[in-house]
């Protein structure tokens, strides 16, 4: 995933800045692995796409509080047991509690 992130910036900044920009989201978001039986149990969901259900799976897994998507298929969901936001709506909360702090 970092691998897509990477080149996904790179489309709009040079290879170094790219670079910095996913050093600094690393400091902020969870990285989340990935293992056999995360599979199995995203295989068990009511959840229709894989790659969705096993997203929810590891997420649940490490107690993160967001998904961060702007998959609207995703974000329409209402069977999820984690919250599901945009990245705009994310930055909106991050500096509400950011100001907070």
């Amino acid at each position: 995933m970092k691998t897509f992130k990477l080149y996904i910036v790179s489309k709009f900044h040079d290879d170094t800045t790219a670079r910095i920009i996913i050093k600094n989201l690393l400091t902020t978001f969870a990285v989340v692995g990935v293992d056999g039986h995360d599979c199995r149990k995203a295989i068990d969901t009511t959840i229709k796409d894989f790659e969705d259900a096993l997203v929810v799976v590891c997420a649940e897994k490490e107690g993160l509080e967001y998904i961060i998507t702007n998959d609207k298929q995703f974000l329409s969901q209402t069977d999820l047991n984690i919250t599901a936001i945009r990245p705009s709506d994310f930055l909106m909360i991050y500096e509400v509690k950011s100001l907070s702090e």
